[in-house]
């Protein structure tokens, strides 16, 4: 066919199918327009610092304080307890946050407060201790014997498996460092870069991996964002593809109870924040994933063109425009007058 042939697509703004559940749409840093460069990284700035940081964005991280989980939770994780199966210790750590900002201190002096409110609401309120005795421990109890530097697993073989990772990233770093441990402790753990990881993963095709496990809103407590795809009816048998979360295939009727009630509330109904707590509280009992790190992100936007973005005012997504919450925030943002 010959000719010149045009397309159009037409946006009816006022056809509507019908209300989008908040859930649906849901923080991480990312060279995507000006979130890094201008964003929070600007050294000609009137607020940057010596490292060109800009301050007034820093003002409003401090804001960020995780009064719905951490801070509320600190007191039962200082007490929670683990049998090791030749004593009982106490694994959480509160003073983390402390020793963190007493290491950097010698690097950037004054910049790092000393006020321990605010060195906890930056570094977090504490972490699991380093207990390799206690490690031990627990193999032991398990059933693994020690013979020289290596572990041995209760069928007498060398205990050793290979660990997926990306095949590059600084996730690609973390599972080197973390294989490179264990087999220093005896465990021989090996590497293993996957181009695809992400395939594996949801066939349930792998050992042992390490690879980031949920996301939440950000601006808001409600967990329902990642819970949801948690539920059993979701786990598939290991081969067969599932959504890429609960990627341990974890599921038990205690967390599908859980599942199912914050399924039937509203989104800013107060027992919302009761069952991420008590979510938490499971996971820590559990262990299904061994937790490593967690950050919050940050999305810069300009209102020179386009209003109405989320924020800390009105957090109705997740603020990162390259995922699928998109779809709901180009609904919500209007033309600058």
């Amino acid at each position: 066919m010959g000719g010149n042939h045009k397309s159009r697509a037409v946006a009816n703004i006022e056809f509507t199918i019908s209300k989008i559940d908040d859930r649906v749409y849901g923080a991480f840093l990312e060279h995507l327009g000006r979130a890094i460069y201008e964003g929070i990284y600007e050294p000609d700035h009137p607020t940057a610092d010596a490292n060109g940081m800009r301050g007034d964005v820093l003002e409003l991280v401090r804001k960020l304080d995780p009064q719905d989980y951490h801070g509320p939770l600190k007191d039962w994780l200082a007490a929670f307890e683990l049998d090791t199966g030749s004593r009982t210790i106490r694994p959480y750590d509160p003073e983390v946050p402390l020793q963190i900002a007493d290491l950097v201190r010698g690097q950037y002096g004054g910049a790092v407060t000393e006020d321990e409110a605010e060195i906890r609401r930056s570094f977090g309120h504490g972490w699991w201790k380093q207990d390799a005795a206690a490690a031990e421990e627990l193999l032991t109890d398990a059933g693994f014997t020690k013979s020289g530097g290596q572990w041995m697993t209760p069928e007498g073989e060398p205990f050793r498996f290979s660990l997926m990772v990306p095949s590059d990233g600084v996730v690609n770093r973390l599972g080197s460092v973390i294989a490179q441990t264990w087999s220093q402790n005896g465990i021989q753990v090996s590497p293993e870069p996957a181009p695809d990881i992400r395939e594996r993963l949801t066939a349930g095709n792998y050992v042992a991996a390490v690879r980031w496990a949920v996301e939440t809103y950000g601006g808001h407590p409600d967990l329902s964002y990642f819970l949801d795809s948690y539920h059993s009816q979701f786990v598939a048998p290991p081969g067969m593809p599932q959504p890429p979360r609960n990627l341990m295939r974890y599921a038990t009727p205690e967390q599908d109870a859980m599942i199912e009630e914050i399924r039937s509330i509203d989104f800013n109904d107060p027992r919302v924040v009761e069952i991420g707590r008590e979510f938490a509280k499971y996971y820590v009992h559990e262990m299904p994933i061994i937790p490593i790190m967690a950050f919050n992100v940050f999305s810069i936007q300009s209102n020179r063109y386009w209003t109405g973005w989320p924020d800390a005012e009105r957090p109705y997504a997740n603020p990162v425009t390259n995922w699928g919450n998109s779809r709901y925030i180009l609904t919500q943002i209007e033309p600058a007058s």
